[in-house]
């Protein structure tokens, strides 16, 4: 069986402090990408969320890098959180054109939508049925990764939604703003924890893994962002790797901590785990995901009870339930 791309890499390339870190000593900026290309197969860009790239730009990137090289882009501000997925055709129009000359190597497009906008199947429907067809129009194959920063999209018919398009919901640690934490409960079993929301890996990743996976990690140590995760913070987080690995389908993995080069170090680290990678032997035992999940609910409440019970009861700080 022909094995699935895993496309590793950094959120971005060409970051000021990441001189002699990581780029030698009197490189020139757009030899940057090249050296970066080097070492990674991929890389998201976060600066087509601001403006638009001139084409001299996209000519120059795609030199730069072997044909096999992908790019994955976040869309512009303007579609997400101006128009907020409405009446936005001629922002998509104008996007695509500006993509096209990506060609192939446009791997994907992360639309990345604001925390205060609320859950609307329809809405949702409408824009990917838009997006699909003025991307169609203009020749690309690139698919959507949506980032919610909001744990209310996180439901099954939205899922389904975006897998009738071929897209799918990007898992990220963002504090606060729909991010997960992964977490070590009953029995080493492994879950995501999001607010009150608990959700095991294999549940999200069979879930949004329809047609690939996509992880966004912001560098979310001790609930604050752009930290280093390093060998120990990205241990859980390559068990839920693996689970996104066993799909065979294609899995994304940027990271978005860029400060003192620590994205480079950490997706470094990810590619050792995805290089080690072993694919499990077929099972046909079923999986009985309920039950689990409700006995990882009951270890924590277990656990949050013990916690409060053990505080003298003068001066006990509010302890917030996992669970309702």
């Amino acid at each position: 069986m022909e094995k699935a791309p895993v496309l590793i890499g950094t959120s971005g390339f060409s970051h000021a402090g990441w001189k002699e870190l990581f780029y030698p000593k009197g490189m020139k900026p757009p030899e940057r990408l090249s050296f970066y290309a080097k070492h990674f197969p991929a890389v998201e860009s976060s600066v087509t969320f601001y403006r638009a790239i001139a084409d001299k730009t996209i000519t120059q990137w795609k030199e730069s890098v072997p044909a096999s090289f992908r790019f994955s882009l976040l869309a512009r501000k303007s579609i997400t959180h101006y128009w907020r997925l409405r009446h936005c055709r001629r922002e998509l129009v104008a996007m695509w054109r500006n993509f096209q000359p990506f060609g192939e190597q446009l791997a994907c497009v992360v639309f990345m939508l604001p925390s205060s906008l609320k859950p609307d199947y329809a809405l949702l429907a409408d824009f990917l049925q838009m997006a699909t067809h003025t991307r169609d129009e203009h020749g690309l194959t690139c698919r959507f990764a949506f980032e919610f920063r909001s744990r209310r999209w996180y439901e099954e018919e939205y899922f389904k939604l975006l897998a009738e398009y071929g897209a799918t919901a990007v898992l990220h640690d963002m504090p606060y703003k729909g991010g997960f934490w992964p977490i070590i409960a009953k029995d080493d079993e492994l879950v995501l924890k999001s607010g009150k929301l608990l959700m095991l890996p294999e549940d999200w990743v069979a879930s949004t893994s329809a047609h690939f996976c996509y992880l966004r990690l912001h560098g979310t140590v001790g609930k604050q962002p752009w930290q280093e995760y390093g060998a120990q913070g990205l241990e859980l987080w390559e068990r839920v790797f693996e689970k996104m690995l066993n799909t065979r389908k294609p899995v994304f993995a940027f990271f978005n901590n860029d400060p003192g080069a620590a994205a480079i170090r950490d997706a470094r680290l990810l590619q050792e785990a995805a290089n080690a990678y072993e694919p499990p032997l077929p099972t046909s035992e079923p999986v009985a995901r309920t039950q689990k999940l409700q006995d990882v609910i009951a270890e924590l409440k277990r656990r949050d009870a013990e916690e409060w019970d053990a505080q003298p009861s003068k001066g006990r700080r509010c302890i917030s339930r996992t669970v309702s």
